[in-house]
């Protein structure tokens, strides 16, 4: 798994947290139907485990881990997308703005 790879899965899952309003426990399972469709291949339930494992680090600060396997989004999760990318040295073109699109599976 390279890091542009984990990092995007990060972001997917920072979007899919703040537009669907989470406020519990989640694990990385819960998020895989929100972020499958944000990158080809669709990430695998590890890979959503390693980009939470990212965002829990102190610079970054958009989950906290409050049991083995169970997330529940930091208090100012809002601004943990920049800091996010400001530790990756914009590399990656953030675009405040992006919001993924998901696919409707009512089809």
């Amino acid at each position: 798994m390279n890091d542009e790879r984990i990092v995007t899965i990060a972001a997917l899952t920072l979007t899919a947290l703040t537009d669907e309003g989470h406020d519990s426990d989640f694990a990385a399972s819960d998020l895989w139907p929100a972020v499958r469709h944000g990158i080809e291949p669709s990430p695998t339930v590890a890979e959503i485990n390693q980009a939470l494992k990212l965002l829990q680090l102190p610079d970054i600060q958009g989950v906290i881990e409050t049991a083995a396997g169970l997330y529940r989004p930091a208090p100012d999760i809002d601004d943990a997308m920049v800091r996010l990318y400001d530790e990756e040295d914009d590399d990656y073109g953030y675009d405040p703005h992006f919001r993924p699109t998901f696919a409707d599976d009512r089809y």
